[in-house]
């Protein structure tokens, strides 16, 4: 994961690896994923945005906090 030929595979892939995090938690449970981004022609690809977008249209869950180091 993480060197796939297009974003959209990458995303693809850690959506469905989310998925799985998602039906193994419990209803009142938590998920952290740590994601770093990509750079794509010098500039940030913004990846981590895009994969909690797909996230919360496609997933039961909620966005509840974002940590920048």
């Amino acid at each position: 994961i993480g060197n796939e030929e297009t974003e959209d595979g990458y995303l693809a892939n850690l959506l469905e690896i989310f998925e799985e995090c998602v039906r193994v938690v419990k209803n009142s449970g938590s998920i952290v994923f740590n994601l770093g981004d990509k750079y794509l022609d010098g500039s940030l690809a913004l990846i981590p945005y895009k994969f909690a977008i797909k996230v919360t249209e496609t997933n039961k869950v909620y966005l509840i906090n974002q940590l920048n180091w």
